[in-house]
């Protein structure tokens, strides 16, 4: 309560009627010559996003630790200050640029810089699919200019090359776009693919790149949970479908019918039941990783070796008890 009243008291109007105080305009100067290589840094999902941390890794991540000063200004942004105009035009040349998987914009500075331009992103795009014969320069800034402005166009008519990279400023306010279909000839569909290069983290339901697909306000559909997670790497997904294609329940244990008067019809104990069902667990749990892409080949030669000294033991103890017989 009492800090309540503090800030509001230090927000009463008291001097705004006074006369204005001039600055020398050798200050300004200083201070405007001092501060002009300043870059704008927004995070896209600021959830997954830590402000205080991109002060601290981002320099490094650029390779300047000691060029590159940050601050937090508010409202979600960032501010680097750099020692010098080209390392400044380094670090937006090598754009774009992501942290903790999730993309963010990085802009100059300037005085009164609209929130506009503080979402926009320096795309490198690939298009794959044009026609032979419609593939030229003009056609490629055309369809590049449907998304964003083109800054240049990575294409030589000369060469035997046929692929070519887009640079074009994408507004992350727009949902990105993976295949589209033009019509080159009057009733004639060609699709189209794009390939964003250096693109991390993405909406897979809407395509947006400042939110997951949790919190995607499109609702979902079976389509969409099949297509799978959105990059997390999170062995424990809920997702039913990805459950379903590899887990199944566990086959029913053999029966093995068993003479109890016959040595060489041997019992099979609780325990070597157990031990079977275990076996059949864990191969099923490699078939679960190796959908997922996290099983190496070499995991697999360790289970089997392991299998096949448990039953070589197996068999030691039943030859032992035929023998005793």
């Amino acid at each position: 309560m009492c800090d309540n009243l503090r800030r509001q008291m230090q927000n009463i109007s008291l001097g705004i009627a006074d006369e204005p105080i001039s600055l020398p305009p050798e200050i300004c100067n200083h201070a405007t010559a001092v501060n002009q290589f300043f870059l704008v840094v927004v995070p896209l999902n600021p959830a997954k996003q830590n402000l205080r941390a991109m002060i601290s890794q981002l320099p490094r991540l650029w390779g300047m630790e000691s060029a590159a000063t940050g601050r937090i200004i508010g409202q979600n942004r960032l501010q680097f200050l750099f020692q010098s105009e080209e390392t400044m035009n380094l670090v937006l040349r090598r754009s774009p640029w992501s942290f903790a998987e999730w993309m963010i914009t990085i802009t100059r500075w300037a005085p009164n810089l609209p929130d506009g331009d503080c979402k926009i992103i320096l795309f490198r795009i690939q298009i794959w699919g044009i026609p032979l014969q419609f593939l030229s320069r003009p056609t490629i800034t055309f369809i590049g200019d449907i998304y964003g402005p083109v800054i240049s166009v990575d294409f030589d008519e000369t060469s035997t090359r046929v692929d070519f990279v887009l640079r074009v400023l994408w507004d992350t306010d727009n949902p990105l776009h993976f295949q589209h279909n033009f019509q080159f000839e009057a009733g004639v569909n060609t699709i189209l693919r794009f390939k964003y290069e250096r693109l991390q983290k993405f909406c897979k339901r809407c395509g947006m790149i400042s939110h997951e697909r949790k919190d995607c306000p499109i609702p979902a559909n079976d389509e969409d949970d099949f297509s799978g997670s959105d990059g997390d790497d999170d062995s424990s997904s809920n997702d039913p479908h990805q459950r379903g294609a590899v887990a199944s329940k566990d086959p029913a244990p053999i029966n093995h019918s068993a003479d109890d008067g016959n040595p060489l019809n041997p019992v099979v104990t609780p325990s070597d039941s157990a031990m079977s069902q275990n076996l059949q667990k864990e191969l099923q749990l490699q078939e679960l990783r190796r959908a997922r892409g996290k099983f190496r080949e070499d995991d697999s030669l360790d289970v089997f070796e392991d299998s096949a000294r448990d039953e070589s033991g197996f068999n030691k103890r039943k030859r032992q008890k035929i023998e005793r017989c």
